[in-house]
């Protein structure tokens, strides 16, 4: 399974867990959400554990983006069902996308690239 970390600003991150609570896609979970279609699934939590697990340089780059963070993982196995929800994850200026391999790159901009660039594969760059 493949992950990617999107860090909220904390002082966002209640809004954040709404905006995914509200929305019917999300379906609860035993530690956070699912997004199931048919047999593809894509897994949402909290991971308090994100910040020590990040190196130092990483870590910093994101708080640029977004202050002090809340950190979320986003686990997956289908890259296609990940890319969607992703966009609608990440369209918020309040968080970051960090893909694990040297990308991190504030919401919006992220979605920016996945609309326009279709091809774009950001478990590549970094």
């Amino acid at each position: 399974m493949e992950s990617v970390v999107v860090a909220v600003a904390s002082n966002h991150d209640d809004e954040f867990r709404k905006r995914i609570a509200d929305d019917l896609r999300f379906a609860a979970a035993q530690d956070g959400w699912v997004v199931e279609d048919a047999d593809r699934r894509v897994y949402l939590s909290r991971n308090d554990s994100a910040a020590q697990e990040l190196d130092s340089e990483r870590l910093a780059r994101i708080r640029q983006i977004v202050g002090e963070p809340v950190f979320y993982t986003v686990d997956y196995l289908d890259a296609a069902l990940c890319r969607e929800v992703l966009k609608y994850l990440a369209d918020d200026p309040h968080l970051a996308i960090d893909n694990d391999h040297g990308l991190t790159l504030p919401g919006p901009q992220f979605v920016w690239r996945l609309r326009t660039d279709t091809n774009w594969d950001w478990r590549e760059e970094g």
